[in-house]
């Protein structure tokens, strides 16, 4: 794309458009990428553990969690939380997960099948 620009001093001038919108766009990208990356990992997150597409609530960090039904960044957090405070190994089923404020049944259930606890 290309675009004709008119300077102050009447001077004319044909840029190349595209170029400068690809920079804004990855820089965008990049950008949010960061924020994104930043906001997860300033907890100090272990690696995470998945195996055979379950996660496991006792070593998963923020970005594991929030990929279970109803458990957004703030449930997460608890999860963790609740876990630094209770020892390593808190949970053991599917139902102990419901100890965390906010996580009833509903949600316990519809995200107990994706939980391991090895």
């Amino acid at each position: 794309m290309t675009t004709d620009v008119i300077y102050n001093d009447g001077s004319r001038h044909i840029e190349n458009c595209s170029n400068a919108i690809l920079v804004i766009v990855i820089a965008a990208l990049f950008i949010g990428t960061v924020n994104v990356a930043e906001r997860y990992f300033r907890l100090g997150d272990s690696i995470d553990m998945v195996v055979e597409g379950r996660i496991n609530p006792n070593t998963a960090g923020i970005g594991s969690l929030v990929n279970l039904k109803g458990i957004g960044p703030s449930r997460a957090k608890a999860i963790i939380e609740y876990r630094q405070l209770n020892g390593k190994a808190v949970f053991t089923c599917g139902e102990d997960v419901q100890k965390i404020k906010g996580i009833g049944p509903k949600t316990g259930s519809a995200m107990s099948q994706w939980l391991c606890f090895d």
